[in-house]
């Protein structure tokens, strides 16, 4: 049971490191001064002392406001990849007291490892919500992490067992999703890059279909490629990157997976539309049904803004705006 209240301690101090360090630093420093949790590791009292609180919590005042402001808070996270897995690590091995040499070793390395992929997942989900101009899902998410932080650094020294219960299916949730995000980061990352890139003239005119995708469809040549990422677009699933191919009055979306290219086509008819909404560091490429209903969007970096006007005149002529047409 010593070494099960010992996995949970560490595993919810590391986990909640990576999220904010120094929340989690300053209420365990809180626990051990005040006395509200008793027999702790020897390696954890430390944090009681009037030198750490100070820091910690001058520090989370820092993170507190920084992690508020938009866009300076991916800056502020990118800074922190050398802090967090070192200090999930370190929390992880202060937890252990007494217990063998082995497993201590071992406490440490996973302790570094979860602070380091739920930096990466926080780092990652910022960056994406930093695509909205707005501020306020940025403050909410924030404040979500805040409490989250606080509330699992205590459970790991209040309630050890119970914390890494949360912790193992985070952790799943974490692996379940995790390339979900990963394709989002992807994107935003490359929808950056091609913004910065249109302040210098930088335009693509025109794709070219790789062979494998070109075979995937028949070895039909297309009138037009448009690569993209499918933000909804039947089996395709989220956020995945790959081709809106037209040819002969036909569309389809083909892309990667497992290995292969897979094709999903997309049943157009007469009464079917399209349009090109404007955002801030990508478009959006929308097509709908004869009732209205959204049959697919496809995510446009702005590099291939006049690319993907092309594409909703060839969709849909009769439904392309005075914006598209200017394009």
């Amino acid at each position: 049971m010593d070494q099960l209240t010992s996995l949970g301690t560490a595993a919810g101090l590391s986990f909640a490191a990576g999220i904010n360090t120094y929340a989690t630093v300053l209420i365990v420093g809180l626990a051990v001064r005040c006395g509200w949790v008793t027999n702790l590791p020897q390696g954890l009292e430390v944090l009681g002392s009037t030198p750490i609180l100070v820091v910690a919590g001058f520090m989370y005042v820092c993170e507190f406001i920084a992690d508020k402001i938009l866009a300076f808070d991916s800056v502020w996270d990118a800074f922190h990849s050398f802090i967090r897995p070192v200090a999930g690590a370190g929390l992880a091995f202060a937890s252990m007291g007494t217990a063998q040499p082995e497993f201590v070793i071992v406490m440490t390395l996973l302790g570094g490892a979860v602070a380091g992929t739920t930096h990466a997942v926080k780092a990652g989900t910022r960056l994406v919500v930093n695509t909205s101009p707005e501020p306020f899902s940025n403050i909410a998410i924030s404040t979500v992490e805040d409490v989250g932080a606080f509330s699992l650094a205590w459970l790991a020294v209040a309630h050890p067992l119970l914390a890494g219960l949360i912790v193992a299916a985070l952790l799943v949730a974490i692996i379940t999703f995790g390339p979900v995000l990963l394709r989002m980061v992807r994107f935003v990352l490359g929808a950056w890059g091609s913004k910065v890139g249109t302040w210098f003239g930088g335009r693509v005119l025109a794709d070219e279909l790789p062979g494998d995708h070109r075979a995937a469809l028949g070895g039909v040549e297309p009138a037009l490629v448009l690569a993209c990422t499918a933000r909804r677009c039947g089996k395709a699933g989220r956020w995945r990157r790959g081709y809106l191919s037209l040819a002969g009055g036909r569309s389809a979306f083909t892309y990667n997976r497992w290995f292969r290219v897979w094709t999903e086509p997309l049943r157009l008819c007469p009464g079917s539309t399209a349009e090109l909404r404007e955002g801030w560091i990508a478009d959006t490429l929308e097509v709908r049904e004869d009732g209205g209903e959204v049959m697919a969007q496809f995510l446009v970096t702005k590099s291939r803004t006049v690319l993907a006007a092309r594409a909703v005149r060839a969709i849909a002529p009769a439904r392309a705006s005075q914006g598209l047409e200017a394009a």
